[in-house]
């Protein structure tokens, strides 16, 4: 019965996308136990709207990160691991030194933060807060931010070995993700690059590779902090990399399904295709390959969705007015080969308009097809259903339409 009534509350949430609805499917999953309250915590730090309604809280501004975490019970804990983390960097200036004293004062698995003296919270700035703050949720937390970080800049990087390296880095750190075994993530330790003047990539693999060095969470923290500052120093911008943990923190939380239910030879299977896939395309194509539902790509760029399908189209349009043409091409396409009847002459307007547009780019783009086509297309699919005897909701309708969308798109990015 549990199950039953969460998939009623998830398939509501699904169909309208409203905030309430949303509310309600996260409330029955932390009452079943299939959500934790310190995930939802989580995601109440990341800003995520639903999950603040749950625990009644409101989202922290970007400079009260500190206050927040002290009133939901993490202040002290964050205190102790930014003390930890400044004497850290302050030694950390000789590093075969530094790494001699962290095992002098037996930090290693186990240890808890502190011990250095330090009594005085430093100044960090609003966005060190916010990174060192997500990685009081464990070492996966940790990892997972850490390579969403590096992923977010990886297009920007100059094209050279280093940034080569920098790939075969994450995928390694994405096959332990999936498989968490001890062994993957020490094997990161060989990325580790030493040196004064470091190039943006060389400097964001030895961030990120140091986490396989030690277990001790304020040292992944501060591993974790300067692969951050790297990613957005490469990119002049901190906005890009806060965009890009969100995303892959929330989809860790909040989605049902992980990669690791997946059996060991699934997933290789999957990181291979996903490491083809890279060869072949640009790290943007990877990721709005993602959002069109093609697996090997959502390794890389996990998705949580609780869009409607004009927030999806909406997505999609990040990748430029081409896509967006290409979207209401894709629609009109699948609903004209599918139905005939009224309302057909909207859709063929719409099509002719757009398919005259992609082979010339002369003018503006017709945006106005894609929002005139979908209703059209969601009427004659309910029309051409209900004359065969069944009444599609509207969730169904659009489940069709995003499947066609997906199906035309990766066909024009893949090929047959």
């Amino acid at each position: 019965m549990g199950d039953e009534r969460l998939r009623d509350y998830e398939r509501r949430w699904r169909a309208s996308g409203a905030l309430a609805d949303e509310v309600s499917y996260l409330q029955e999953r932390l009452r079943l136990g299939d959500l934790s309250a310190t995930k939802l915590q989580l995601c109440a730090l990341l800003g995520h709207p639903a999950a603040c309604a749950v625990l009644d809280v409101q989202a922290p501004a970007e400079d009260d990160v500190p206050q927040w975490l002290e009133a939901q019970g993490w202040g002290d804990r964050f205190a102790a691991q930014a003390r930890w983390i400044h004497d850290w960097r302050q030694a950390s200036q000789d590093y075969e030194a530094a790494t001699l004293l962290l095992e002098l004062l037996g930090l290693g698995p186990g240890a808890t933060a502190g011990g250095w003296g330090s009594v005085v919270l430093p100044e960090l700035s609003p966005f060190s807060v916010w990174v060192q703050a997500i990685c009081l949720w464990g070492r996966e937390v940790s990892v997972r931010a850490g390579l969403a970080a590096a992923r977010a800049c990886l297009p920007a990087l100059p094209d050279d070995g280093s940034r080569d390296a920098l790939g075969d880095l994450l995928r390694r750190i994405e096959v332990w993700l999936a498989c968490p075994d001890e062994g993957h993530l020490l094997g990161v330790r060989a990325f580790v690059v030493h040196g004064d003047a470091l190039g943006p990539s060389d400097r964001i693999s030895s961030s990120l590779a140091r986490v396989g060095e030690h277990r001790h969470l304020p040292y992944a923290t501060w591993c974790i902090e300067e692969t951050a500052l790297a990613a957005a120093s490469a990119l002049a911008r901190e906005e890009p990399v806060r965009r890009g943990v969100r995303r892959e923190l929330l989809a860790w939380a909040l989605e049902g399904a992980t990669p690791s239910a997946k059996s060991f030879h699934e997933l290789t299977g999957d990181l291979e295709a996903l490491e083809e896939l890279r060869a072949k395309h640009s790290e943007d194509t990877v990721e709005l390959l993602s959002q069109l539902d093609y697996g090997p790509a959502r390794i890389a760029y996990p998705i949580y969705e609780p869009v409607s399908l004009e927030a999806w189209l909406a997505t999609l349009e990040r990748w430029g007015e081409e896509r967006a043409v290409e979207t209401g091409v894709a629609i009109c396409r699948h609903v004209l080969r599918e139905t005939s009847g009224p309302g057909d002459e909207e859709l063929w307007e719409a099509l002719e308009a757009s398919e005259a547009w992609l082979a010339s780019r002369e003018g503006p783009a017709p945006r106005w097809a894609l929002g005139a086509s979908l209703q059209a297309a969601r009427d004659a699919l309910r029309r051409e259903n209900e004359q065969d005897g069944y009444t599609p909701t509207t969730a169904d309708v659009d489940e069709d339409l995003r499947w066609a969308v997906c199906n035309e798109l990766r066909a024009a990015l893949l090929g047959p």
